[in-house]
Formats: structure tokens, C-alpha cells, sequence
């Protein structure tokens, strides 16, 4: 094989050359009295800490850094002055927890701070700077204080672990196919930012006490996974996902429960132009009959059910034959179910009956199975013509007058007159 190589432009080394140094990678060295690098713990100082690979030195600012040398086990490294790292690796061996003495810190710099964990690190200090947070490799990375860094955040590999409610800063996550942001938190964890999910957003550590509300942009096709047991339906409103960002979002992420026994799940939207189209899998780990399923509409909020949007994962009929409390709060919030091809069909989930849309002679193949409605949830009429070529009536509902809190209303389809 021939190899080429090309001169660079003249105005990238003259960029290079007027540009700060790179600076030396530097090990992290637990036992200065032996020869070489070994694990352990000490202080992150100005010590000849920091291995070059032919000696040992003082702490360099801007120094890309890795720990491990083949040890086991665990050590802490004690942050004892602020320092700025463009990376962090960390090898096979011992796992790392960095924590402050006091309040120092952790710049990121340059545009992207690479984060490739091997091992499982934690960190316990604040993390600042401009610099993107790019995680990769198969450990686990947690971020456990409340960080002040303002780029984004990429997990590629492995596990993120968000062990405080503003550990992420309200920056944007994306959550890359095959990876997961784990929130292990006992409040409210609110992002305004960005956040794709093409992985898993992992909620099942979470306390009772806590509440994922999503107020941004929500994109992907992963996995949200629930971890909720024994959860009564005033929990069950305290938790999440809230999708609360006041616009059209497409959810096609699957909601997976990680309980195997008494399991809940739950889906909640929230405020004035906040209109969610569920279009994915709402899958509980027991029979759907047997788990506790609840949706939550709340400020005049609107949820869609797709037409991809199933139980499961194995039948394209989101609420056939389930159990749903779907829940009102007075604000006259819709809920809209939409099927391809025949037209749609309301989800009456409130008061009285709707009328939907079915093409003449067809035959609606959403079924509402058991549904127990509070008032004010309110089934709109979301009719459009069908196969027919013409618009039929159809009733969404076949129980008369106000429906009353906690009733459980059966319904099957019928055709169109």
C-alpha cells in the first residue's frame, strides 16, 4: 500500500504556531516513593503527583489527564486547587472519585473535553468552562455536584450518571443509540435545553420524591426507562416524564418499565400550546392489565396517540383492552387519538361524548378499552375524511351525559353510519 502525504497549508501552521502549546498527558501517580505508575489516593496539588511516562512532576494547567494503572479496587483523589483539563481518561483498574477539599473546580477547556471511562469515575466538583462534554468508552461517568460548565453534552459510550438535579446546567444532551443518561436524583430536574434521545434516558433510580420535567426541544427514537412500584396516582403526578415546553413535540421514544412487580407508568403534558404526539411503545414489564397506567393533562395541554403507538411493543393499538386514568384538572385539556387510513377517532377521556371521523363504511381500529376518566378532560372532535371519500359520523363515545370521577368507561368501535 502506497501512502501520500500532503504538505499542510501554510496558514494552518502559522495558526499552530501562534496558538498555546499542548501540553504533556500526565498520569496520575498514587505512590511517589516506587518506581513508575501505581492507583491510589492523595492529593491533586502542585506535588509531583503526575507522571510524564519517564518521570514524575508537579501539576501542569491544561494538561490532559489519565487515571489508572492496572490496579482494583476504589480511590479518592482530593481536589486541593481549581485546574483546567482539555480530557480526562481513565483506564482499566481502580475507580476514581475526584472530590474538592473546599469549593475547587474543574475548567473544561477547548472545544470539546473528552471524557473516554474505561473505569467508572465520579465527580464531585463543580465543572466550568465554555468546553462541549464529549463522554465515551464502556464505564460509568457521574457528575455529582451542581455544574456550571456551558457547552453540550454528547454520551456516546457507556453510562452518564446525574447525581444532582442541575448536574447537566441546562445544557443540551444527546443521548447517542446504545448509550444512557442515568438520573439518580431526589428532586426536581428540569431541562430547558435540547435533549435527543436516540439511547435511553434512564428515570427508574430516581426517589419517589422526584420529577423529570422536560421544558425544551425533545427529538430521538430510544428508550425511556421507569423504574416506578407501588406508585399511587398523587406519585405518580409528582414524577415524570412532564413534557412542559409549550410547543409540538414528537415523542417516539418507547417508555419501558424496569419494575417487575406492582409497576406504574406515566405520562405527563403540561401548559397552554404544549401539544405531545405519543408514537411509541408504552411497555411494562407485567401484564398492562395488572400495572398502573396513568396519562396527566394539565393547563390546557393536548396529547395526540399516534398511529405508531402501541403496548408492548407487539400491536399498533395503544389502549385496547388497558387500563388508563386519564386525569384533568379543570383547564378543559384535550386528548386525540389519530389512525392512518380510516380516519380518526377521539380518545373520550372526560365529559360526554365526541364526535370523530370515520370513512363511509370503515371501520375505526383504535379501541378504547377501559378508560377511567376525571372530569375535565375533554374529548375533541378530530374527524377528517377517510377511505369513503366522504365524512360519517361517528360517535367516540357510548355513555351518556357527564361522566362521573373515577367511572370506567368500556367502549368498542362500530362502523360508520
Amino acid at each position: 500500500m502506497n501512502t501520500v502525504f500532503r504538505s499542510l497549508p501554510l496558514a494552518f501552521l502559522i495558526l499552530c504556531s501562534a496558538g498555546v502549546s499542548a501540553q504533556a498527558q500526565l498520569q496520575w501517580d498514587g505512590n511517589t516513593g516506587s518506581a513508575g505508575v501505581q492507583d491510589g489516593a492523595g492529593s491533586w496539588g502542585a506535588s509531583n503527583r503526575w507522571h510524564t511516562g519517564s518521570g514524575n512532576t508537579n501539576w501542569t494547567n491544561n494538561s490532559p489527564v489519565t487515571l489508572g494503572a492496572g490496579g482494583s479496587g476504589s480511590a479518592i483523589i482530593t481536589l486541593d486547587l481549581s485546574v483546567s483539563v482539555p480530557s480526562l481518561t481513565t483506564l482499566a483498574g481502580t475507580a476514581y472519585t475526584i472530590t474538592p477539599a473546599a469549593s475547587q473546580t474543574i475548567t473544561l477547556t477547548g472545544a470539546s473535553a473528552g471524557f473516554a471511562i474505561a473505569k467508572d469515575l465520579k465527580i464531585n466538583s463543580v465543572l466550568t468552562g465554555a468546553a462541549n462534554l464529549v463522554k465515551s468508552g464502556a464505564g460509568a461517568l457521574t457528575l455529582a455536584a451542581a455544574n456550571s460548565f456551558n457547552g453540550s453534552v454528547a454520551v456516546q459510550e457507556g453510562v452518564l450518571k446525574l447525581d444532582h438535579v442541575t448536574a447537566l446546567n441546562n445544557r443540551p444532551l444527546d443521548v447517542q443509540p446504545g448509550a444512557t443518561a442515568r438520573l439518580n436524583i431526589g428532586g426536581t430536574f428540569t431541562t430547558g435545553a435540547a435533549w435527543n434521545a436516540d439511547g435511553t434516558i434512564d428515570f427508574s433510580s430516581s426517589s419517589v420524591a422526584s420529577r423529570l420535567r422536560i421544558t425544551g426541544p425533545l427529538s430521538g427514537g430510544g428508550v425511556f426507562l421507569l423504574g416506578y412500584a407501588n406508585v399511587t396516582e398523587a406519585n405518580a403526578e409528582s414524577r415524570g416524564p412532564w413534557i412542559e415546553n409549550g410547543a409540538a413535540t414528537l415523542i417516539s421514544q418507547d417508555l419501558l418499565s424496569s419494575v417487575s412487580t406492582n409497576a406504574t407508568m406515566m405520562l405527563g403534558v403540561r401548559g397552554p400550546g404544549t401539544v405531545a404526539t405519543f408514537d411509541g411503545g408504552w411497555t411494562p414489564l407485567v401484564s398492562p392489565n395488572s400495572s398502573r397506567n396513568y396519562l396527566f393533562l394539565r393547563d390546557q395541554a393536548a396529547l395526540v396517540i399516534g398511529p405508531n403507538a402501541r403496548i408492548n411493543n407487539n400491536q399498533s393499538d395503544l389502549i385496547n383492552a388497558r387500563v388508563f386514568k386519564a386525569n384533568g384538572d379543570g383547564t378543559t385539556s384535550h386528548i386525540f387519538a389519530e389512525v392512518e387510513g380510516v380516519g380518526d377517532e377521539v380518545w373520550p377521556a372526560g365529559r360526554g361524548g365526541a364526535d370523530g371521523g370515520a370513512g363511509e363504511g370503515g371501520v375505526v381500529p383504535l379501541r378504547l378499552g377501559e378508560v377511567v376518566a376525571d372530569p375535565y378532560v375533554v374529548a375533541e372532535p378530530h374527524a377528517r375524511r377517510g377511505d369513503g371519500g366522504e365524512d360519517a359520523d361517528f360517535c367516540a363515545s357510548d355513555f351518556e351525559g357527564e361522566t362521573e370521577p373515577g367511572a370506567v368507561v368500556e367502549h368498542e368501535p362500530r362502523r360508520g353510519e
